[in-house]
């Protein structure tokens, strides 16, 4: 991270020109009171500070002296290349950060989690533990060792380098335990490994399921594409069993039609022996009339002749009258041709 430039307003006693940073290392050098240490304030205050949970007190403390409002600061950053700028207004209690390209962060809990990643200094302690001495330690150097005052500053108490150099041992044992060998109370970085082995884990089989439901998505494809080409199948058997349905229908009253066809020749062909019959009473009444017969003998040929062609008319009439009945019901054309011829020639 690179501090390119800071606009304090408002705060102590820092004018509102904008102070531009140098890469690499910056000296402030000034008189007392000429506002180093306010610069490094805020600084501090803008790294660091929350201005929607800052006191009252704390906003009294940073505000230049006779201003109405609490101060406003805005620090540009440049992070991997890339330009930030942090605004802490603490007038109207908000955090905000931009980039460059125009994307802002405006929740102080997630900006602070990026300048933390990026500094390696998750809080304003470790900060002032390790990346910032004040003026007044540095004055307390020549009375103590280099060394004690070193560890106090960096171990926040009054102990020495090799004291906080072994505590800091300790604590980094105290967190590998139990990566190395099994330890009935693991650190928490046995905790972690194996966190991150459950997750990854976790991962490997979220993939399988993953594979297995592109599979199974391409398999669901193939049965719907099988799905569609059996209902189409089916629809178009469905036409042809009914179209054979039909077919079997005529098929039964075509055989019907022909059971009639020839029941009716059967007709056709008693009505024609009854004309032959009518014709041959015609001819015997017709010898029997002029073949000089006596008169009872003559009388008694022509009743008998007469009762068969009433006999033969009725039988006539009998057939004709099942001819029309047949007509009626729809028989073929033929039939009826039939039919009326027979029905003509019967009454000729």
């Amino acid at each position: 991270m690179i501090l390119r430039r800071l606009r304090a307003r408002r705060f102590l006693g820092l004018p509102e020109d904008p102070f531009e940073f140098a890469r690499g290392v910056n000296v402030v050098v000034g008189p007392n009171e000429a506002g180093k240490s306010s610069l490094r304030a805020a600084i501090h205050a803008a790294l660091y500070g929350n201005p929607a949970t800052t006191s009252a007190q704390e906003r009294d403390r940073y505000r230049a002296w006779g201003a109405g409002d609490p101060p406003v600061l805005e620090l540009e950053l440049e992070i991997d290349g890339r330009v930030f700028t942090l605004l802490k207004d603490f007038a109207q209690r908000r955090t905000v950060l931009r980039d460059d390209a125009g994307r802002t962060w405006e929740q102080h809990k997630s900006v602070q989690e990026r300048l933390a990643a990026h500094l390696g200094l998750a809080s304003d302690k470790v900060f002032d533990a390790t990346a910032h001495v004040a003026q007044a330690e540095l004055e307390r150097i020549h009375i103590t060792s280099i060394a004690r005052e070193l560890g106090r500053i960096v171990g926040g108490g009054g102990e020495d380098v090799a004291t906080a150099l072994r505590r800091l041992e300790q604590h980094l044992r105290a967190l590998e335990r139990g990566v190395r060998a099994p330890a009935r109370e693991p650190g928490d970085l046995r905790l972690w490994e194996d966190a991150v082995a459950g997750l990854r884990e976790r991962a490997a089989r979220l993939r399988q399921s993953r594979d297995a439901a592109v599979r199974l998505q391409a398999d669901l494809q193939e049965v719907r594409r099988r799905l569609a080409a059996a209902a189409e199948e089916l629809a178009s058997k469905r036409a042809l069993v009914e179209h054979n349905r039909q077919i079997v229908a005529w098929q039964e009253r075509l055989d019907g039609l022909r059971r009639e066809e020839a029941m009716l020749e059967e007709q056709v062909r008693t009505i024609e022996d009854t004309v032959t019959r009518l014709a041959a009473v015609d001819r015997e009444l017709e010898a029997a009339t002029a073949g000089g017969l006596p008169a009872p003998e003559a009388v008694a040929a022509a009743r008998k002749l007469a009762e068969r062609a009433a006999i033969l008319e009725m039988e006539a009439g009998t057939l004709r009258r099942e001819m029309e009945r047949a007509a009626d019901e729809e028989l073929p054309a033929a039939a009826r041709a039939w039919g009326i011829v027979l029905a003509a020639g019967a009454a000729a």
